[in-house]
């Protein structure tokens, strides 16, 4: 009985470092991002789903970075420049493309 106990107690530490910290990590940073943060980035330290998650949400923040700069490049007097862009920018985010 107290072998099986441990057993139990070893899997579920393992499922607990395996699965629930790095999707709670990468809900949190999914999180952040919705409200605006961009500042961090999710500990990518498996190739598995979750480590796969965790490049897709990097590649996003630093995607988005890119586009602030991009949005930033126009000068709030150059309203043409900033449709422009942001024209571009929704175009590529309906086909797609990074």
């Amino acid at each position: 009985m107290i072998i099986i106990g441990l057993l139990v107690l070893m899997v579920s530490v393992m499922v607990k470092q395996m699965i629930v910290r790095p999707a709670t990590e990468a809900l949190t940073v999914a999180s952040n991002i919705a409200a605006g943060d961009l500042s961090q980035n999710v500990r990518v330290q498996t190739v598995d789903e979750l480590g796969r998650l965790g490049l897709g949400l990097n590649s996003m923040i630093s995607g988005l970075k890119g586009m602030i700069v991009k949005c930033q490049g126009c000068s709030s007097e150059d309203r043409g420049c900033l449709e422009k862009r942001q024209g571009n920018i929704c175009r590529n985010l309906l086909m797609g493309v990074g």
